[in-house]
């Protein structure tokens, strides 16, 4: 008994020491946070309109900030589409402002050099991307024709396009994976070399989850309610499904309840695990799933106001899942209001960022009148 006792004063006080400021990444919007990597936040910086972009590493224990690679490729700003073992892939934006129709795509090596252009054979750019396994995934979606669905709640217009999965290899080979007609669909990486797959309807919500590999193959998973990105604890898959109100000739609009779902590898063993949408409340009260050595992460949305941010009317906790257990969700720590619902981990702790403003009350010129807000990185071990 005493032992519990301790236990739960133990976690008491790590909840109320809070998370760990480490760092700040720069002046938001002109500085991104793309990853932690090995202990160094990997910062993307703009200049001149976002025509000029640096990269740097910055230790989170302190420390000179280093210069990883430069592009000065005359863009609009810049977007990650992710990083792949020691390789960051991002993507040039609004480049049809200078004479490119298809979307040009860098990779930076962490370990330095000039950036490096990916040359996909795109046609019509859904702008979605995911590098896995030295290979390169996106889709391409033709143009969308109007689509009338009849059932038994009435009659509604949707737009439904065609969907392809294409894959670029590390040995330069193009692959046709599939083709689906969806009203939206989503590539992730597995982490494995793969990607995972969504692709549904807008009118339903349904989705079809399907595994690409490298190779060239697709093995259906299973279908499911809600677009959501699968992650990996184990051997098994973790995802959020959202079910959506069915109204007489409307789409659907808001989300009645959300689950967090779990199955084997293969698609088989489906089941839900816990349903995240509280009795009254529409929106879920978990997102941002992440793995980390076989256990999985989340941040849980607390409606109602919190010490931090009553004006906002609800409080942030970085939690701890157990699938296996009654009590699902074991919270870790309160989040400080303004932070992110995105995470990295690395190294045994789980880094997010905080928008916070800066205001120098001695500087009366143009710029320094205006509240000047900045993105900080925090962290909580998890170890």
């Amino acid at each position: 008994m005493l032992a519990a006792i301790a236990a739960m004063v133990l976690a008491s006080a790590l909840m109320e020491r809070g998370p760990e400021r480490v760092l700040e990444a720069g002046a938001w919007p002109d500085s991104q946070l793309w990853d932690v990597v090995a202990g160094e936040a990997l910062v993307a910086r703009q200049s001149h309109g976002g025509r000029r972009i640096r990269v740097y590493a910055l230790p989170v224990e302190g420390g000179p900030e280093r210069l990883i690679g430069q592009d000065d490729s005359s863009g609009r700003g810049v977007r990650l589409l992710g990083r792949d073992g020691g390789d960051l892939y991002y993507v040039l934006e609004d480049n049809t402002a200078v004479g490119r129709e298809r979307p040009l795509i860098r990779r930076l090596r962490l370990g330095g050099g000039a950036p490096e252009t990916v040359t996909l054979p795109v046609e019509h750019p859904e702008g979605q991307f995911a590098p896995s396994g030295g290979s390169l995934f996106w889709i391409e979606a033709g143009l969308g024709r109007r689509q009338i669905v009849q059932d038994a709640y009435g009659r509604v217009a949707t737009l439904v396009r065609r969907h392809t999965l294409r894959i670029r290899r590390p040995d330069g080979v193009t692959l046709t994976l599939g083709t689906r007609e969806a009203g939206w669909s989503q590539v992730e990486a597995d982490g494995r070399g793969g990607a995972f797959w969504s692709v549904g309807s807008r009118r339903d919500g349904v989705c079809e989850m399907l595994a690409a590999s490298a190779q060239g193959t697709l093995r259906p998973l299973g279908a499911f309610t809600g677009l959501a990105s699968p992650v990996r604890a184990g051997d098994r898959l973790y995802w959020l499904s959202s079910l959506y109100p069915r109204q007489p000739g409307r789409l659907p609009v808001g989300v009645t309840r959300m689950d967090l779902m779990e199955m084997a590898e293969d698609g088989s063993h489906q089941r839900a695990v816990l349903n995240l949408v509280s009795p009254g409340h529409t929106r879920p009260l978990l997102h941002g799933l992440r793995a980390h050595a076989g256990r999985l992460y989340a941040i849980e949305i607390v409606p109602g106001p919190s010490r931090d941010a009553p004006s906002i009317g609800r409080s942030a906790w970085l939690c701890t899942l157990h699938p296996e257990r009654h009590d699902v969700v074991e919270r870790l720590c309160r989040l400080p209001a303004g932070a992110e619902g995105r995470g990295w981990i690395d190294q045994g702790c789980y880094y997010f960022l905080v928008a916070e403003d800066r205001e120098n009350w001695l500087d009366w010129s143009a710029e320094g009148l205006f509240p000047r807000r900045v993105a900080v990185l925090y962290r909580h071990r998890l170890d």
